[in-house]
């Protein structure tokens, strides 16, 4: 873990704490295989969810009280107070859980939040969280689960369950017209999106065996799936032809160079064969 990080941190937690706010800042740890990002929570231990704010270089090199206040403020802007009580009774979690997809490489860190986990395929894990309103979201612990009388096996068929009827699954081309409102005829690519209708943590929608079935179904065979972000996954099928080492290089240099840090997943590339299932290349 960088050392200047946790230096900094600390300095800017005790200004926090010398002027009263019940705020700290704690280090969370997303790595994959060589490669390591580092996020900041900003947490005041009370029923509100807490922001993450991923440090820049003028987060190592500026004045701590001026972060502190900064810090403050990014807190007092984007925390959500909310009645956590309603959201945990048994009926509702059932019928609102979602799951997230996370790389195995954050496990650890994972588990000692206390975060309801189980492992899938390809080197990633299956966590679940419950929409609060407001872009929040609440994150299950294995205690919520308990108290609900569910196993993380339920959970993940409910949750499951809850987002197949919002799993969209459309052509790259199609999405780029929509964005550039241009003819979606004008692009060509043989890659196919596959995500939610919000989008959030849309890439949980490779999860789901009937769509994975149909979706070979609508392409005609068995295909590739690249995660590209937690957001959504990219799709394509096999042509007999295509270079896996390719792909997962590409995977790998989109990852480290274009996406935003809290939008990572995993450098891997899936495969899905309806005689064999989902699988992870590497």
């Amino acid at each position: 873990m960088n050392t200047a990080i946790i230096a900094k941190t600390d300095e800017v937690n005790s200004i926090l704490a010398e002027h009263g706010s019940d705020i700290r800042l704690v280090i969370q740890k997303n790595s994959n295989k060589d490669v390591c990002r580092q996020g900041i929570i900003v947490q005041n231990g009370m029923a509100k969810q807490n922001p993450v704010i991923y440090p820049s270089m003028d987060f190592l090199t500026g004045n701590a009280e001026e972060i502190a206040k900064q810090v403050q403020d990014f807190y007092d802007t984007h925390a959500i107070t909310i009645n956590v009580k309603p959201l945990l009774e048994a009926g509702h979690i059932r019928s609102a859980i979602r799951p997230r997809l996370l790389s195995i490489d954050n496990r650890s860190d994972l588990q000692n939040r206390n975060l309801a986990l189980t492992e899938y395929v390809g080197g990633l894990v299956i966590a679940f969280y419950l929409p609060t309103g407001d872009n929040g979201y609440l994150q299950i612990t294995n205690a919520i689960l308990e108290q609900a009388g569910m196993s993380v096996e339920q959970a993940l068929a409910c949750a499951v369950q809850n987002i197949e009827p919002d799993i969209t699954f459309q052509p790259l081309s199609e999405k780029l017209g929509e964005l550039s409102e241009m003819d979606p005829s004008l692009y060509t690519s043989p890659l196919w999106i596959l995500s939610t209708s919000d989008s959030y943590n849309g890439a949980a929608a490779i999860l789901s065996d009937p769509w994975r079935k149909k979706i070979s179904t609508q392409l005609g065979g068995d295909f590739f799936v690249l995660p590209s972000s937690r957001h959504e996954m990219l799709v394509f099928r096999d042509d007999g032809w295509t270079d896996a080492a390719m792909l997962y290089n590409m995977v790998s240099e989109i990852n480290l160079s274009l996406l935003q840090a809290e939008d990572f997943l995993i450098d891997q590339v899936f495969y899905y064969s309806v005689k064999t299932g989902l699988q992870g290349l590497f």
